[in-house]
């Protein structure tokens, strides 16, 4: 239903308005609890992107992947969704998003969110969400100087599987980011018993509401008008090869709360990274810096700073804003780049990975840095000189080829 929905809206307005006229009509289709933000999907970003961490996260194979080597959002089947939120933090790039908040916007001293179960069950909080899983490391680093009380429903019983584990997943990233700071999260965990065991959902459960389907469907529909006005030729690039390069709210959450440097040991499952290059394999033709949704990585002309006087290029990385998706991985062609988490010593700030006159080799055309202003990249020249020093041999006294 919301495919013919989609295509129809998207035929009948393709040509009349251009994207904003689309969008604006877009903004009345339904708005339903859970959505892809096709521009921030590294699956729609490039269609190398091996991202499945949504899927992963889904137990209710609610998260429909692309298939391989087609550059296309995931998308989210309404009919078998319920709705719990826990594909919102397991994105790295914060494509996935609810239309909720639930907890008020930060000021009060204490504060209160409690799990859907819980709040059914009467928990007095002041917000909830349908799982305490969905709820990222930048959701709990709000409660940074502050007292915070957290209504549980019995999670044993907990018709979302994982949902308990995904919590202390995300508070222990969000405790580990804030002791950074020498700073602390405190929460309260009150359990909420239930008196009548619940029923399981899911597809072979409880399924949604009709007017919950419907506003999913609604969705789904906006991401069909998308691709009807917009379709994906090499699926390289999304909305007609201009890609949107800006960090999330969770990663400039998180990084308000990163120190300049640390050379304490911390904790491994930290959401800090750092990106390496090697340069005897690399090309810089750019292409990680042009897909990176962050914006961590980015060409600069001179230092990493940006002075341009050497008439230097640099590609700068930021660990601050790197989200870990591994986007820059997937799509380098010479599998130069390698990203780990990051060891101390830490440090944030931009960090030149390559640093060289960039230009186009003469003889292939491809884009490579030099030292001196070389006019062929490395490959050009090391073919060269082969043939170069195969014709000195066929030159010498006993050369078969003589």
């Amino acid at each position: 239903m919301a495919f013919g929905i989609g295509r129809l809206l998207g035929h009948t307005l393709t040509g009349t308005g251009g994207l904003e006229s689309v969008e604006r009509v877009l903004a009345s289709v339904g708005r339903g609890s859970v959505a892809v933000l096709a521009d921030r999907c590294t699956r729609a970003r490039h269609r190398r992107s091996t991202c499945a961490t949504c899927g992963d996260a889904c137990s209710f194979g609610a998260i429909r992947l692309p298939d391989a080597e087609q550059a296309a959002p995931a998308r989210v089947d309404p009919e078998r969704c319920n709705g719990c939120g826990l594909c919102i933090p397991a994105c790295p790039t914060q494509a996935i998003t609810a239309d909720r908040r639930p907890l008020p916007q930060p000021g009060g001293k204490q504060q209160s969110v409690a799990c859907g179960p819980a709040a059914a069950l009467g928990a007095d909080a002041e917000a909830w969400a349908p799982c305490l899983g969905a709820l990222d490391p930048a959701f709990w680093l709000e409660g940074v100087g502050r007292s915070l009380t957290v209504y549980r429903g019995l999670c044993a019983s907990c018709p979302i599987p994982g949902g308990e584990d995904a919590f202390e997943r995300n508070l222990a990233a969000a405790r580990a980011i804030a002791a950074l700071e020498n700073a602390d999260i405190r929460i309260r965990v009150q359990d909420v018993k239930a008196d009548v065991p619940r029923k399981p959902a899911g597809p072979d459960g409880a399924r949604l509401s009709r007017r919950d389907f419907f506003r999913l469907a609604g969705r789904e529909a906006r991401a069909d008008v998308l691709a009807a006005v917009h379709p994906e030729s090499s699926g390289q690039a999304w909305r007609g090869g201009r890609l949107r390069q800006e960090p999330s709210p969770r990663r400039q959450a998180i990084a308000e709360h990163l120190p300049a440097e640390s050379s304490e040991p911390f904790a491994r499952d930290l959401p800090l990274w750092q990106l390496t290059l090697d340069p005897t394999r690399c090309t810089a033709c750019g292409l990680c810096a042009e897909v990176c949704p962050e914006a961590a990585l980015r060409w600069s002309a001179g230092s990493p700073e940006g002075d341009g006087e050497t008439g230097e290029s640099a590609l700068v990385f930021d660990p601050a804003f790197c989200d870990g998706c591994r986007l820059c991985v997937d799509v380098c062609p010479e599998r130069a780049s390698v990203l780990v988490r990051a060891v101390p010593p830490w440090r944030r700030g931009p960090q030149a990975l390559l640093k060289g006159l960039r230009g186009n080799c003469a003889r292939c055309g491809a884009t490579f840095l030099s030292d001196h202003g070389e006019a062929t990249c490395r490959r050009c020249a090391s073919m060269a000189e082969g043939t170069f020093a195969a014709l000195l041999r066929r030159g010498q006294p006993g050369d078969p080829g003589d």
